[in-house]
């Protein structure tokens, strides 16, 4: 996870879903890769924890589909 703000950048390696959570409040701009876009476990519960649409979700996984971009009010 990379988090970053105008005078502070921190990287570092997470391992729970409920650890990337806690940085939703924090006014940073927080980048999080995900390894393993095929556990269905651990996106949803990413998915609950960011309130992202089980159709978003969906798209997110389908690996084979072309990148795109949709503006959402949340």
């Amino acid at each position: 996870m990379i988090y970053f703000d105008a005078n502070n950048l921190e990287e570092s390696a997470i391992q729970t879903v409920k650890e990337v959570l806690d940085y939703q409040e924090k006014p940073t701009v927080t980048w999080f890769n995900i390894d393993g876009l095929h556990n269905v476990l651990i996106m949803e519960e990413i998915s609950k924890g960011f309130n992202i649409d089980r159709l978003i979700l969906a798209d997110v996984m389908d690996t084979q589909a072309r990148p795109k971009v949709h503006e959402y009010a949340n």
